[in-house]
């Protein structure tokens, strides 16, 4: 599966694709294939394949559904009209920029250990490993820091909140009667602050389970969509 501005690409990723199976080296030898077919479908797919297997084809054919999937670089948008996708663009929304914000608000912190600190906190923002990031050792100077990194990473969700909300508020066809929101910044986010224009029914990650072995691997909602894509698959195989 390919965000949008890569799926333009998808032929060239297939004879690329092709190519390296020719011949590759493997830890055991080298391994040669001939790839049969070759399928490519745009990213979130797998959620609407989910969300599909959740309520039935004919309820799909009923309804025009909004996949956004929200993740660390980019936001992307697929509108499946009656069963058929029928928009699929991006934007660079991702929690990247809510990390840039609470940067803009706080000093001297590093780009990558405050996305993690951040993530790690949750939606309830736990102070440990907030507290991991911290600069200074003193403690009455420690517990200003973290109540300003607190106040910051508060705003500027709010803030990333309100972009993202705009953003879909230009780009949701006025057809769009349902949003299935995923990805791992859904889950940072949560259900509460958004802001819709109207009144959709709104699914997080849609309610298909991952089987046992991939829960055990505490995957989060990570691979929801790859797994979704094969089940949609499989589906129509086996």
């Amino acid at each position: 599966m390919l965000p949008p501005s890569e799926y333009l690409e998808r032929e060239l990723l297939e004879k690329r694709v092709k190519l390296a199976l020719g011949s590759f080296q493997t830890p055991t030898g080298i391994m040669k294939f001939n790839c049969l077919n070759f399928v490519c479908r745009p990213e979130g797919f797998g959620v609407l394949g989910c969300h599909q297997l959740s309520k039935g084809m004919p309820y799909l054919k009923e309804t025009v559904t909004a996949i956004v999937m929200l993740g660390h670089r980019n936001t992307s948008l697929m509108v499946c009209h009656r069963g058929r996708v029928s928009k699929f663009i991006s934007s660079d929304l991702g929690f990247i920029q809510l990390v840039r914000k609470v940067m803009d608000k706080v000093a001297g912190q590093d780009e990558t250990k405050l996305g993690k600190a951040i993530a790690l906190s949750g939606e309830n923002l736990e102070q440990a490993p907030l507290e991991q990031i911290l600069r200074h050792t003193d403690p009455s100077m420690r517990s200003q820091e973290l109540a300003q990194l607190i106040k910051g990473i508060k705003s500027a969700k709010k803030d990333y909140m309100v972009l993202i909300s705009d953003w879909l508020a230009k780009s949701l066809p006025s057809e769009v009667k349902e949003i299935v929101l995923c990805g791992g910044t859904a889950d940072y986010l949560g259900k509460q602050g958004w802001k819709w224009k109207k009144n959709y029914q709104v699914y997080w990650h849609t309610d298909l389970k991952y089987p046992s072995v991939l829960e055990s691997m505490d995957l989060g909602n990570r691979m929801l969509d790859v797994w979704g894509l094969w089940q949609w698959h499989k589906e129509r195989t086996f």
